[in-house]
């Protein structure tokens, strides 16, 4: 939802998207491919034809398209058979599929080509995107691995996007790369009596990507935009990275944050401190004892995290290991969805 809201203010983007993906009335290319009766024998029989090794998901049923991250990516894997496949589809005899497959050509070829790349730089964000809600995709994650893996997506994208990795000649592994392969030199389809041309200029001039680049760099921004709106700093979900391991406040942080300068670790350990002091505040407990507490119990935790536990388990398995902090055990049950996860999890049998 987010990611479908972040692209609506790019009327350009949003045409892509429909062109490819979510076109419902005239089909998409991933409804239109998806649905076709004929296309797997064609789509096969165009790969055999080019030497590549059958790819049989590309989305023969529909319900392979269920996503924007598949029908991208695999639409960007396989361009030049997905045309041709196209191209046969506006020859044949049903009129609805014939008319369809053209508005399809010409929403993508000729001056349009430039939506080509941008639908490469669409498959990326959505793989990216998507690798993020997946690694958060369980019943009971760690908090501090959700926004962790919230601030690490952001970090990728603008190393991708923000600085323009994504179109360096290094990252072949990219579907923009594979995008920008395709139309590197001018192709011609037939179809009929007509054709198409796909073309978007000098791919050595840095004019001809910067462009379609900078709308993705506006959706990532809106996707940060709105992410922060719904998840403030005074969240649950961002006060609860205080908890993480290794901590800022552990006894050999110079050394386990070597990356940091002293300014810069000493902000981060007023940051844990003035988290876990709001936690503390809010569940109506004794400060200045969970803070005496929560030191001693610290070493103990990361000792758990180095062993292999997760950071949440760490923090539990460490409370159990000194029962005699009362103040400790408490506020980690500050929440109620903490308690019950922790009491579930480590009941004494």
């Amino acid at each position: 939802t987010i990611m479908r809201h972040a692209m609506e203010a790019d009327k350009e983007i949003s045409m892509t998207d429909s062109l490819f993906v979510s076109g419902k009335s005239p089909y998409s290319l991933a409804k239109f491919l998806g649905t076709s009766s004929h296309f797997a024998a064609l789509f096969q029989q165009e790969q055999v034809a080019d030497g590549l090794a059958v790819l049989k998901s590309f989305g023969f049923a529909p319900q392979r398209f269920d996503s924007r991250k598949k029908p991208f990516s695999r639409a960007c894997q396989r361009l030049r058979q997905a045309f041709s496949a196209l191209a046969k589809e506006a020859e044949g005899t049903d009129r609805k599929r014939r008319a369809c497959a053209l508005q399809l050509l010409e929403g993508l070829s000729g001056e349009n080509s430039h939506r080509i790349l941008l639908g490469g730089l669409l498959a990326d964000l959505h793989f990216e995107f998507s690798r993020w809600v997946h690694s958060a995709d369980e019943s009971d994650p760690d908090p501090f691995l959700v926004q962790h893996g919230f601030e690490t997506l952001f970090r990728r994208l603008n190393h991708l996007f923000g600085q323009g990795f994504i179109l360096s000649k290094d990252n072949k592994a990219s579907f923009t790369y594979q995008t920008a392969m395709f139309l590197k030199t001018t192709k011609v389809l037939h179809c009929g009596h007509d054709a198409f041309t796909f073309s978007i200029g000098d791919l050595d001039n840095p004019a001809t990507l910067q462009e379609p680049l900078s709308r993705i760099k506006a959706v990532v921004g809106a996707l940060r935009t709105m992410s922060d709106a719904v998840r403030p700093a005074s969240s649950w979900m961002v006060r609860f990275t205080a908890f993480r391991l290794p901590s800022p406040c552990c006894e050999n942080a110079r050394q386990t944050f070597p990356h940091l300068t002293a300014a810069e670790l000493k902000e981060e350990q007023e940051k844990v401190e003035g988290q876990l002091k709001c936690i503390w505040t809010e569940a109506n407990l004794d400060v200045a004892a969970c803070w005496s507490e929560f030191g001693r119990l610290l070493p103990a935790a990361e000792s758990h995290r180095r062993g292999g536990a997760t950071v949440k388990v760490a923090w539990a398995r460490a409370s159990r290991d000194y029962p005699e902090l009362t103040h400790a055990r408490t506020h980690f049950f500050a929440t109620r969805i903490l308690e019950e996860s922790f009491l579930c999890t480590f009941q004494p049998k």
